[in-house]
């Protein structure tokens, strides 16, 4: 399972938190945490960075107008 497949997942399962600072940023940038959040279930992987340094990272693009 890829880590994009692996987000996808936990979103599915509703295992997920939010920071403060993370829906500070969302409304920086006109965003809700919903929309956010049922995207990333139809979201389309880009790219794949298994072996980033920082660890595993993934890009993916969704619809959440």
């Amino acid at each position: 399972m890829t880590t994009f497949e692996i987000i996808q997942q936990t979103v599915k399962d509703r295992d997920i938190r939010i920071s403060d600072h993370g829906y500070d940023e969302l409304a920086n940038d006109g965003l809700t945490a919903r929309k956010v959040v049922s995207g990333v279930i139809d979201a389309v992987l880009v790219e794949s960075y298994p072996d980033y340094n920082k660890g595993a990272s993934s890009i993916g693009v969704a619809d959440i107008q």
